[in-house]
């Protein structure tokens, strides 16, 4: 009989983020193929937005970074698929900050250009009836 595993996380959390790393990890369009691999393309900035808000989701906790121990070598033995995911992710510095940061550049800026496009077309709008008055 295999010894149980000890856990650092809580089941609830262990079970979300198993849910959640199965869309960012695996075979398939838009998966990464390991928990380091997609914290590579954190680093990068080569997310989409799906990507960058599941890993915003299952981003370790000031608590669960001082539990997690980062491997260098990727092996983590003992640990669960989750804990080792968490911690690859708790091994980025600013982790959460970071992906919330290249959030905003994909969804907020663009949104932004488009109200900046319009605001200046109705000061033009503004300025040509004025004129003409």
């Amino acid at each position: 009989v295999a010894p149980p595993k000890t856990t650092t996380l809580d089941a609830r959390r262990a079970m979300n983020v198993g849910i959640m790393l199965g869309k960012l990890v695996g075979s398939g369009e838009g998966r990464f193929p390991s928990a380091r691999s997609c914290c590579e393309a954190l680093m990068g900035g080569g997310l989409s937005v799906d990507q960058l808000e599941l890993i915003i989701a299952i981003a370790p906790t000031d608590h669960e970074r001082e539990k997690l121990v980062f491997r260098p070598s990727g092996v983590y033995e003992g640990s669960t698929q989750a804990e080792a995911a968490l911690a690859e992710l708790g091994a980025i510095p600013l982790c959460r900050q970071r992906a919330d940061a290249l959030l905003l550049l994909e969804t907020a800026l663009p949104r932004l250009a488009v109200v900046l496009v319009d605001a200046a077309l109705r000061c033009k709008a503004c300025r040509a009836v004025r004129s003409s008055q």
